[in-house]
């Protein structure tokens, strides 16, 4: 196992592979990817690099959580949560969704900073939810899983 414990909230960036991005709707310098780490990260062009190979540091870390509230779940890749599609709000950007392993949709304001969901569908799909898309209404979206 990895010998290293990584607090999400203060990593630069993901801790393992990125499953998708997207550009924020309406600010050009803006956009998300979601990760195996169990966070959607939010990232902004005009943010300062950092060390010597000057990356860019995400600006806001959100943590989709399992049924019991834990970012990550527990070992073995059976157990454990990630996220494996993300998006946003069409036209204003204003929440954006995760379409996770265990086949919950989570969704978070985008103006939320550091936070949990603002509302989890836990019973959306019964497998793994591999894509996620919100109709240009921004009431309703279109999700697909392996179930």
């Amino acid at each position: 196992g990895d010998q290293y414990i990584r607090d999400l909230q203060h990593t630069k960036g993901h801790t393992a592979t990125i499953t998708d991005g997207h550009w924020h709707p309406m600010d050009p310098s803006k956009w998300i990817t979601s990760s195996l780490d169990c966070t959607i990260r939010i990232w902004d062009i005009n943010t300062p690099g950092t060390g010597m190979d000057m990356w860019i540091p995400c600006i806001h870390t959100l943590k989709c959580v399992d049924k019991r509230g834990i970012c990550g779940g527990r070992g073995g890749v059976e157990n454990q949560l990630f996220v494996n599609s993300c998006g946003f709000k069409p036209y204003d950007g204003g929440f954006i969704v995760a379409g996770c392993s265990d086949g919950s949709l989570q969704l978070f304001n985008e103006r939320k900073r550091y936070g949990k969901a603002d509302m989890i569908a836990r019973t959306a799909h019964t497998d793994v939810v591999t894509s996620v898309n919100v109709l240009e209404d921004g009431q309703r979206m279109l999700s697909r899983s392996l179930d």
